[in-house]
């Protein structure tokens, strides 16, 4: 396997010997090297394997099962995921894929919050049709928004972040009570809000740097009548600041522009991932995720 780690993401590919390689002697390799491979993830935060014989749902359990991590079941928040095979699932099925989705860590207002996110594109998007995932590291993100906005991130990072939605009664058991912080009022019209946290908004990483940690940026405004997201003391949060951390995760952001095969690992606390919107005219794409804890 030849290794570029100079940039974000890391990016592997097969060595030259290496491009018809069969599954079972690269899943040998993946196990020969899953140290290697964890060590990469934990410092650069984002590593892309590309061009290995990953055919399906079923070759990538297989590469999910010989990196060796804890795999998580039913820790998935709202998100309608359905299961695919053994450790595998598909990324989101609640949004039409011509909806982006903003920057966000995974399901950060569970208790249980996955450490490592491996997501596989077994359909790539029509080239020039979008459906690309935007990726970008929570620490950059935190070191710019400190030079304009220093105490909206200790506010942030003393009070946390509340979510909040409002859905039809019926919709309301698949944000189940197991999450941080669950809150209810009934509305009229059998609407429910939905008070999900306070949940952890800055993250302290093992470098000793702080890192933008939550999902404010897919969850701030979703129309133009109703903030989605509020500090932990349930005061309004500055819209000139969300914006610009809106702002900062969209200039820094690396697109990752999918190929069929790809395998896509994030290290959860580190990077935010972003869905970039689909032309409709074009809308196949298939992405499968695996959740994991070390």
């Amino acid at each position: 396997m030849e290794d570029q780690f100079g940039k974000f993401p890391a990016v592997v590919v097969p060595n030259p010997d290496e491009r018809e390689l069969p599954l079972d002697d690269f899943i040998s390799k993946v196990q020969e090297h899953k140290a290697w491979i964890h060590d990469k993830l934990a410092r650069n935060g984002a590593l892309l394997l590309r061009g290995f014989p990953v055919k399906d749902a079923a070759d990538f359990d297989q590469v999910i099962k010989a990196l060796d991590y804890k795999i998580l079941h039913d820790h998935f928040g709202s998100q309608d995921r359905k299961h695919v095979k053994g450790s595998v699932y598909t990324a989101n099925d609640d949004l039409p894929l011509e909806i982006p989705i903003g920057f966000h860590n995974e399901i950060t207002y569970m208790p249980v919050i996955p450490d490592v996110l491996v997501f596989y594109c077994e359909v790539a998007p029509p080239q020039g049709c979008g459906g690309a995932t935007g990726i970008v590291r929570g620490d950059d993100v935190y070191e710019d928004l400190s030079k304009k906005f220093p105490s909206f991130l200790q506010d942030l990072e003393d009070k946390g972040a509340i979510y909040c939605f409002t859905v039809p009664a019926s919709e309301q058991p698949k944000y189940g009570s197991n999450m941080n912080g669950y809150k209810r009022k009934q509305l009229e019209n059998g609407l429910v809000k939905l008070y999900l946290g306070p949940c952890p908004a800055i993250k302290q990483l093992p470098s000793g740097k702080k890192a933008w940690f939550n999902a404010i940026g897919s969850s701030y405004v979703r129309d133009s009548s109703e903030p989605y997201v509020e500090f932990g003391d349930e005061t309004a949060m500055p819209t000139d600041a969300i914006k610009a951390a809106c702002e900062i995760m969209q200039e820094k952001q690396f697109a990752v522009q999918w190929e069929q095969g790809d395998v896509l690992m994030l290290e959860n606390s580190h990077v935010l991932h972003s869905r970039h919107s689909t032309s409709k005219l074009e809308p196949t794409r298939k992405i499968l995720v695996s959740m994991l804890k070390y």
